[in-house]
């Protein structure tokens, strides 16, 4: 087991290989661009999702069996509470957004983003290769 901060990051850099600890991207929407940076779930963050979705549904009276897209909806909208490390102010709470920025479709183009990031640090299995 590594000693020091230093020696457990250089494992971590090995066991990640050439994967990005970070990514930065930008998304435009309705002629403006905005900047997000999202990192890599770990055990924790991703119970985390799980929780914060389940969280989002009681809080509008939701069940996850109800509707499966509403499932769906309060996941990405938890994963990205949990990934993204840089977001504009606008931006701080997905649940209440500014109403020019209030639309599905732009939690979906940020959570897509992200959701590529994360999948690529899934390892090929043999179905894969």
């Amino acid at each position: 087991m590594p000693d020091t901060n230093e020696e457990l990051e250089n494992k971590g850099a090995q066991i990640l290989g050439s994967h990005q600890l970070e990514h930065e991207f930008t998304i435009e929407y309705n002629g403006k661009k905005y900047d997000f940076a999202c990192k890599p779930q770990g055990v924790k963050s991703t119970f985390n999702i799980i929780s914060r979705s389940q969280q989002i549904l009681k809080q509008f009276g939701l069940n996850a069996d109800d509707e499966p897209l509403v499932r769906d909806l309060a996941y990405e909208i938890a994963t990205l509470d949990a990934s993204l490390t840089k977001r504009p102010p606008e931006f701080k709470d997905l649940l209440n957004l500014p109403p020019e920025l209030d639309d599905w479709n732009l939690i979906h183009m940020i959570y897509k983003e992200v959701a590529d990031f994360l999948t690529s640090f899934r390892q090929p299995t043999s179905s894969d290769s």
